[in-house]
C-alpha cells in the first residue's frame, strides 16, 4: 500500500497535469462567459485551477479509492454482516467463501479503513468502521434510490 507521502505526491503529479491541460485548453478557445480578448482566457484559466485546493484533491482521491474498495457485492455483504464483530470462521462460514477470496476482500476494505481487525485476549473479530457504516448508509440509502432511475 503506497505511504501518506506518496500519494500526496502522485495527487500533486495529478493536478498539475491537470491544470497544464486545463490551461493549454482555454487558450485555445474561448472560456464561456469570457470576453474575446486574449488575456481573460489565462486569467480565468489561473483561476479557475484555483478551485481545487491539494488538499481536496487528495481527498477526492481518497474517497474515489472508498469507492473502489466499496464495489463489489461481496465486500459490501462483509461490510453489512461485521457491523457486528465477528470471528474469521463466522463469515467464512456463514458466506460459504474460501479463506483465501474472504482474505482478498479483508484486504481490499481494510487498506481503505472500511474494515477494522481487533485481537481480544487472543480472539480475532473483524468490524465495520465508522467510515464503512457511511458508506453502507450511503449504498442504502441515496446511492440506491439513484442507481433505480
Amino acid at each position: 500500500m503506497p505511504s501518506l507521502e506518496e500519494n500526496t505526491q502522485e495527487s500533486e503529479k495529478q493536478e498539475e497535469i491537470f491544470h497544464t491541460d486545463y490551461r493549454a485548453a482555454v487558450e485555445r478557445q474561448n472560456v464561456p462567459g469570457s470576453d474575446n480578448e486574449a488575456s481573460k482566457p489565462r486569467d480565468r484559466a489561473e483561476q479557475d485551477t484555483k478551485l481545487i485546493s491539494r488538499t481536496e484533491a487528495v481527498a477526492l482521491t481518497r474517497v474515489g479509492r472508498i469507492l473502489v474498495a466499496a464495489a463489489n457485492p461481496t465486500r459490501i455483504r462483509i461490510l453489512a454482516y461485521c457491523s457486528q464483530p465477528r470471528k474469521f470462521s463466522e463469515i467464512v462460514k456463514f458466506y460459504r467463501m474460501n479463506p483465501a477470496s474472504f482474505r482478498f476482500h479483508e484486504h481490499m476494505l481494510r487498506s481503505e479503513g472500511l474494515l477494522e481487525k481487533n485481537s481480544d485476549s487472543g480472539l480475532i473479530r473483524y468490524h465495520t468502521t465508522s467510515t464503512g457504516r457511511v458508506v453502507l448508509d450511503l449504498i442504502r440509502g441515496p446511492f440506491r434510490e439513484a442507481l433505480a432511475k
